[in-house]
């Protein structure tokens, strides 16, 4: 390979703009205080995510709950995210920076939840029901969520749910929530573009001179 070609290629390389490297991350909600649901809270932010409720008796509280719990038959090992009988009726999920996707373990549902996913605009990019169990726990392990083909990614979703029985929430539970994050390089210092040009006119005085002494 002649000494042109080989800055040529050098300046292309070094003028590349963006590089994409998708990296997924768990909550597990393992590391966190407890919280009881009594007060509750209404918004967590852990990483990436912000979880806040809203609706129901008690104006979209959730508690971070311990230990093996059954949350309407639904079986969690560890600590897990849930609302309660008062708790929220519906459950925002924000994120910092735009994901590809997302996921979560959903249980004890006794009504159809929806799951809805937007972009950076505000605009709906798909949308998943999750319908109520019959029978209780049977959707025990079972994973939810969505995912996104645009650049932009998902800029956050919402998680909507009827009342339970007697006016009060549905209760529900959700763990390990996963999302990829998409993150994009830098572009590139205005040193790498003066790189660029001194490589092509590099090549242009390379050509010059071997057609001076043909």
């Amino acid at each position: 390979m002649n000494l042109s070609k080989k800055i040529l290629i050098a300046s292309v390389l070094a003028t590349s703009v963006s590089a994409v490297h998708a990296v997924e991350t768990l909550i597990d909600f393992e590391d966190q205080e407890l919280v009881s649901l009594s007060p509750g809270i209404s918004e967590l932010t852990l990483g990436n995510v912000t979880f806040e409720g809203s609706g129901g008796l008690n104006n979209g509280i959730f508690g971070l709950l311990s230990g093996t719990n059954q949350v309407d038959a639904a079986d969690y090992s560890g600590q897990l995210l849930a609302n309660g009988g008062a708790g929220f009726t519906a459950l925002k999920l924000s994120f910092a920076n735009a994901v590809s996707d997302f996921s979560f373990n959903f249980g004890g549902n006794q009504s159809d939840w929806e799951l809805e996913a937007f972009d950076t605009s505000g605009l709906s990019i798909g949308s998943l029901m999750i319908e109520k169990i019959v029978p209780l726990g049977s959707n025990n392990g079972k994973v939810f969520g969505l995912s996104s083909a645009l650049s932009e990614g998902i800029s956050y979703a919402t998680l909507t749910g009827g009342a339970g029985f007697g006016g009060f929430s549905d209760t529900v539970g959700i763990d390990n929530f996963k999302y990829t994050e998409v993150e994009v390089s830098p572009i590139p210092e205005p040193s790498t573009y003066f790189l660029m040009l001194g490589g092509l006119g590099m090549v242009g005085f390379m050509a010059y001179r071997r057609r001076k002494t043909v």
